[in-house]
């Protein structure tokens, strides 16, 4: 499984809703935290795989209990609000600092299709965020002050030079 890179069109995609989960989704997403981990990422959105659903996962512990899964998520609270630095697996080498609330109320639905809802604090919340942000085919960058995206703009040109957009295919389901 491979990491879509900024300027991939695909990563602007907003998701459609999971309407079932098969044991394909299962396997997709069994593969997603394989590649998660592999990347040293904290969290991975379907859009950054070319899958056209709305599927996060996120682990900020690194270890197996750690691990989440998030099927068509909404966020149902907000509170708090802090600045701090965020990268992304699709922008490799990229830092910006972003305003996100401290703290957030998700409800989604888990692998096992059961619903939950979880509050989520500093990091976690600001995984929640950036992988929502993903579904809806926002990139952390475009959060960026105005200022900063200049100071950016040529780390920006050297990602189009080298991740061409890849060819057009099929989503997967």
């Amino acid at each position: 499984m491979e990491i879509l890179k900024y300027p991939d069109p695909f990563l602007r995609t907003r998701t459609k809703k999971l309407e079932q989960i098969t044991n394909g989704v299962i396997e997709r997403v069994r593969e997603m935290f394989e590649t998660m981990y592999k990347a040293h990422g904290v969290g991975l959105a379907a859009t950054q795989i070319g899958w056209d659903a709305r599927v996060f996962i996120k682990n900020i512990t690194g270890k197996p209990e750690g691990e989440e899964v998030h099927i068509n998520p909404v966020i149902v609270e907000k509170s708090g609000d802090y600045a701090d630095e965020e990268g992304c697996l699709s922008l490799p080498s990229l830092r910006g600092k972003i305003e996100r609330s401290e703290e957030v109320l998700l409800r989604s639905m888990g692998i096992d299709g059961e619903a939950q809802e979880v509050r989520h604090k500093n990091l976690a919340a600001r995984a929640v965020q950036h992988e929502i942000d993903h579904l809806d085919g926002m990139l952390f960058i475009h959060r960026l002050r105005p200022a900063d995206r200049v100071l950016m703009r040529g780390a920006l040109r050297d990602l189009e030079r080298k991740y061409k957009a890849r060819p057009e295919q099929d989503s997967p389901s």
